[in-house]
Parts: structure tokens; C-alpha cells; sequence
């Protein structure tokens, strides 16, 4: 599986946070090792890292963080979501097109698509952060079965990462606070 890292320093100062990113994605180096990505919020205030395991596109086409096709959802993606095809089938009826041929595209496309409730279309398992710069907010999402994703807040800032550990529930979306200015 690959890894996923990411911070939302909501205020104060993101420099220590911005900092110690490269040392967050490498610390999930064993969870993918194929490729490795960062993307940073002008500001600093946000970031998202990945680290991939290649499975289902093998091509750099599936290089992550990932970006919507109007630059306004950066997103980090880690599992498998098997219904994928008929998604995008569904998802290419309505105009979209894609370059890739895994799944990552297609969960960016339908979130773009249908927001938080495009998870209730997904089966598989996947944790998923992504920032949508329309609304300003930070989105953890995931599925009720095993993926791994854990949620800090230290002071005002959350910080998501892959874990080994995790709690079985419910699929789930966490809409994080408030939204950042500047």
C-alpha cells in the first residue's frame, strides 16, 4: 500500500511543519517505494505528501499528490478502489476524461464530480486526504473497513498520516474545521 502524510496549520507559523514534510514522506518510504511527491499551499499552510506502491498504472500518469483538472483539488490517495471502472464509465458519460489508467484519477475525478459522497459509490479500501481549494477545507476520508489513516491535532494544526495501526468502523468523511484565509 502506499503511504500518505499531510499538514493544515490552521494558525501560527507552518515553517517547523513545512520543514520536517521530506522527512514525513520519507518515514513512509517501506509503504512505496516506487515514487515519492509533495505539494505545498502557497502560503505553507497545507501540504500533502505520498509515497507509491505502482499497481494499477504502472506509468508516472499515477504520480501523487494528484491535481484536479482545474487545479483546485490536490489530493493523496492510498488502496484500491475495485468498482473503479464502472465509475469512471460513469464518470466519462458526463464529460470527464482521463489520462491514466488507474484508479487514483478516476477517486479525484468523482470527488471533484460528487464531493464527499462520491465514497458511498466505492468499494475497496482507500484513505484519502485531499485539500479543495473552492472551499477551502481539508478532507479525510476513508473507507469503514481497514484502510489506515490517523488524525492529530497539535495546537491548531491537524496532521494526517498512513499508520499501521487503525480502528475498524462505518466509512467515514472528516471535515476539518475551519477554513484557512490567505
Amino acid at each position: 500500500m502506499c503511504g500518505i502524510t499531510g499538514y493544515w496549520v490552521r494558525r501560527g507559523d507552518p515553517s517547523p511543519w513545512l520543514a520536517d514534510m521530506g522527512q514525513a514522506v520519507a518515514s513512509l518510504r517501506r509503504r512505496g517505494p516506487d515514487d515519492s511527491g509533495t505539494w505545498v499551499r502557497p502560503g505553507g499552510r497545507v501540504a500533502l505528501g505520498h509515497t507509491r506502491l505502482s499497481i494499477l498504472d504502472l506509468s508516472p500518469l499515477g504520480h501523487q499528490p494528484m491535481h484536479s483538472h482545474d487545479g483546485s483539488i490536490a489530493m493523496v490517495f492510498n488502496g484500491e478502489v475495485y468498482n473503479f471502472a464502472a465509475i469512471r464509465s460513469e464518470l466519462e458519460a458526463l464529460g470527464h476524461r482521463f489520462r491514466s489508467s488507474g484508479d487514483s484519477e478516476v477517486v479525484l475525478a468523482a470527488l471533484w464530480q460528487w464531493g464527499v459522497a462520491a465514497v458511498e459509490r466505492f468499494i475497496g479500501m482507500f484513505a484519502i486526504a485531499l485539500w479543495d481549494e473552492r472551499t477551502r477545507r481539508l478532507l479525510l476520508l476513508r473507507d469503514g473497513r481497514i484502510s489506515q489513516l490517523t488524525k492529530d491535532h497539535v495546537d491548531e494544526t491537524i496532521a494526517a498520516l498512513s499508520n499501521l495501526l487503525d480502528e475498524v468502523g462505518a466509512a467515514q468523511a472528516v471535515l476539518a474545521g475551519e477554513q484557512v484565509h490567505g
